[in-house]
């Protein structure tokens, strides 16, 4: 089957549509197409950046959490003045329920300074280490603001199973209003 002159022209004039339609309409789409992907692409990875910000917040905010709570467990309370006899009377309690010979207890003189005052406490005591490391615990799990600021530990010379153990604590007690230490 032959074609005429005039079915060629259509044929022609079909294909030039064809070519002209896909040259205004089918690229200009393809090229729209392919910058809404590198567009997506990109807010795909922005949208990652700032889920991993927002898991590391989450992450700071629990860890935040978590601190609070521990502070809270060890929150420990600054005495007054009038209340300083009651916690030397119970630090003596405890280092006397520690069984050691050799104990003894001193304080220092007391300073002003911020917001609080701070005396120095010495205590001195012999027993194993076990014994020792229990007064260490015994002390810090005490309700009030006192710091262990230094153990000293040297081995007993008449007995090498035992320790001779000084702690230097600091103690923190509110001031009198209005007054010195």
């Amino acid at each position: 089957m032959r074609m005429d002159k005039v079915q060629l022209k259509w044929m022609i004039l079909f294909a030039v549509c064809a070519i002209v339609i896909g040259g205004v309409v089918w690229w200009p789409a393809q090229r729209r197409i392919s910058t809404l992907k590198g567009e997506i692409a990109s807010a795909a990875h922005d949208l990652r950046l700032v889920q991993n910000r927002s898991d590391g917040l989450s992450a700071l905010a629990d860890q935040v959490g978590r601190l609070r709570q521990q502070m809270a467990a060890r929150h420990k309370k600054i005495v007054t003045q009038e209340q300083l006899s009651e916690l030397l009377r119970e630090l003596s309690l405890e280092i006397e329920a520690a069984q050691m010979s050799g104990q003894g207890m001193s304080t220092g003189k007391s300073q002003l300074e911020e917001d609080w005052v701070v005396l120095p406490v010495e205590i001195s005591c012999t027993g194993t280490s076990t014994d020792v490391f229990d007064l260490v615990n015994r002390i810090e799990r005490m309700p009030w603001m006192l710091h262990i600021d230094q153990l000293e530990i040297e081995r007993d010379k008449d007995d090498p199973a035992m320790v001779e153990a000084e702690l230097h604590l600091t103690a923190y007690f509110q001031p009198e209003e209005g007054g010195s230490s």
